[in-house]
């Protein structure tokens, strides 16, 4: 009977972890996608506000990195300030004047192609990888250079691991209980079923004296009455064998002597030819 317990918690338990395993994965996915959303948006808005600030200014190396360097410092991003041809001016990582033309760089492509100028991959410059958002810096309604941040994606893994640990360690204690709440339930299903099982070995074996545990009228209640009214029937019946037993043999034991036999009825049943 333990194999049946054991092989319902088993049952049971598999489900519940499924549903949860399920649960947290889509949980999990929509507070990431949420979360990378909002930085998305966040350097979004930051760019286009810096890049409204470079509208405002003429576009040579000294000013541009200065601007750009004050703008890393109050965003923490890196700031990259790039000239219409490719050429860079400006940027808070590396001197400006080392730098590749960065006209075929993925968001910058992606901005000329009329697109949302945001990519995310690794810097050979940072030794990092970035989430980068480019904006048009425009003066006058004429594009005169591109400005990008980057953001570093350490802090958005950071914050992934913090939420997908999080939602281990809840689902966790949630199926620590359901384990603990779902063994008492199936303790409390099997436990009359055993206890009639063992009543019916006792039957069995001849012992009609046994009974089981009645429980709730329900069908497992109804089992466990039934046995109990098949015992009792059994060991009245046994009762009548026996006595009718006891009754042939005095009979035969007296078959000489003047012997009556007198029913429950108060009729006599036997009288010997003396």
């Amino acid at each position: 009977m333990h194999k049946l317990r054991y092989k319902l918690v088993f049952s049971v338990l598999l489900v519940i972890l499924f549903v949860l395993a399920s649960l947290a994965f889509v949980i999990g996915q929509i507070y990431e996608n949420y979360y990378m959303n909002h930085i998305k948006e966040r350097i979004e808005k930051e760019a286009q506000l810096a890049a409204y600030m470079f509208g405002d200014e003429s576009l040579h190396q000294e000013r541009a990195q200065e601007l750009a360097e004050k703008i890393a410092d109050k965003l923490e991003a890196r700031v990259t300030v790039i000239l219409p041809n490719g050429d860079v001016i400006g940027d808070t990582a590396t001197n400006p004047g080392l730098m590749d033309n960065h006209l075929n760089r993925p968001e910058i492509q992606d901005l000329i192609a009329g697109k949302e100028g945001t990519e995310i991959r690794y810097s050979n410059t940072v030794q990092d990888e970035l989430l980068y958002y480019a904006a048009e810096i425009i003066n006058t309604d004429e594009i005169i250079g591109y400005i990008r941040l980057g953001l570093s994606t350490n802090d958005i893994h950071d914050m992934s691991q913090t939420i997908w640990g999080i939602i281990l360690v809840c689902f966790t204690i949630a199926f620590v209980v359901m384990v603990y709440i779902t063994y008492r339930i199936a303790n409390q299903m099997i436990k009359p079923v055993e206890n009639a099982t063992n009543v019916a070995i006792e039957l069995a074996e001849g012992n009609y004296k046994a009974r089981t545990y009645e429980s709730k009228h329900d069908e497992i209640g109804l089992l466990t009455k039934s046995i109990n009214v098949l015992a009792y029937n059994l060991e009245q019946l046994t009762r009548r064998h026996q006595m009718q037993k006891e009754r042939m043999e005095t009979l035969i034991e007296n078959m000489g002597s003047g012997l009556l036999l007198i029913g429950m009825r108060r009729y006599i049943t036997h009288q010997p030819n003396v």
